[in-house]
């Protein structure tokens, strides 16, 4: 078996695990890196694939023995995966939460060549999900193997310190901590509101002083948007393709064929959906933000994209991260390094 290079130094891994997809970054000697795939898991191969030899790009590696359990993440559960589970619930989802982040944090040591790492870890949960918090310090606070099948390189690695934020929040901290992981001075001693878009909910969460005071979660994500549109295309052009593929799709700038050999442009049929579920989600956010003015609004998630123009028509002041998909695993990475830094201080 092979085993990466063994190193002694702790290491910064910060994961954010959506129902749509897993999105990771972590600290390295070149400054933070990213990476993310497709929250989809298979806890089996399928009977009908013979080795790893379908795989012929990086996906190969999402195949890994983690702590003597087979799993498999992301496009390589598609493909090699029996029974690949993409949108659970209760139990079955934070069981394959917290394999997703074991594996996440492997992943991320596999790519610098490292081993028998002590980690700094940080995830997110919503204000709803909070209470969970100590069933995840308590499954993912240990030692952990990760054996990558395909190639049978092994990752040992001890998560020391889990860090836990709310969903949201982490992401307000990648725009109001600078970058000597200070806070800017426009946000000590203001108020404001951070507006999530995930694929099944829209997470707000209010702020004062750069402390998160309230939360709460809407179904108002991407999943509702392109439910409504698989239901457009099923009514209007007898096509029938599921949310995932048709959000896929979009996002690709993907048009969807039909059986007569035209292609249908799925960008006015999102566009038409969100403006009509715009009003509802404009009505939950100023119920949630009530009679009190924010100084500032941040909008983060993967499904920020869909909504933007409308907040901003509405909202001017409204400020959109570069890099809105990844902005929660951003700020749990600065997060950690401020808490590593005060350590050695």
């Amino acid at each position: 078996m092979e085993t990466v290079p063994e190193q002694k130094q702790e290491s910064l891994v910060a994961v954010d695990v959506g129902r749509s997809g897993v999105k990771v970054t972590y600290a390295s000697d070149n400054g933070a890196q990213l990476f993310s795939f497709p929250f989809l898991v298979a806890t089996k191969r399928s009977a009908t694939i013979e080795g790893g030899s379908v795989l012929t790009s990086s996906r190969n590696y999402f195949w890994a023995d983690i702590n003597g359990h087979e799993y498999l993440f992301g496009e390589t559960a598609q493909v090699m995966g029996d029974k690949v589970v993409d949108l659970s619930e209760g139990e079955a989802f934070i069981e394959l939460n917290i394999q997703t982040t074991v594996f996440a944090v492997a992943e991320a040591l596999r790519l610098q060549g490292l081993t028998n790492r002590k980690v700094m870890l940080a995830i997110n949960l919503t204000f709803q999900n909070n209470h969970l918090k100590d069933r995840f310090h308590q499954e993912l606070k240990r030692h952990h193997t990760v054996v990558f099948k395909l190639t049978n390189t092994r990752v040992d690695f001890d998560i020391d310190i889990v860090s836990v934020l709310y969903q949201g929040y982490s992401g307000a901290l990648s725009i109001i901590m600078g970058s000597d992981l200070q806070a800017l001075p426009q946000y000590s001693k203001s108020s404001g509101v951070v507006v999530d878009v995930g694929r099944h909910t829209i997470d707000m969460v209010q702020i004062e002083q750069i402390h998160p005071k309230d939360g709460a979660s809407y179904d108002y994500g991407t999943f509702l948007i392109f439910n409504r549109v698989s239901q457009v295309l099923r009514k209007t052009h007898n096509v029938v393709k599921d949310t995932w593929e048709l959000e896929k799709s979009y996002l690709a700038n993907k048009p969807i064929p039909t059986m007569s050999g035209a292609s249908i442009d799925l960008a006015p049929i999102v566009a038409q959906e969100v403006a009509e579920v715009f009003p509802d989600v404009n009505r939950v956010f100023s119920t949630f933000i009530g009679h009190k003015t924010p100084d500032y609004v941040f909008l983060i998630g993967g499904g920020a994209h869909l909504y933007a123009r409308y907040f901003q028509e509405k909202y001017p002041i409204i400020k959109t991260p570069e890099n809105p998909q990844f902005a929660n695993a951003i700020g749990m990475l600065r997060f950690l390094s401020r808490v590593r830094a005060s350590h050695k201080g």
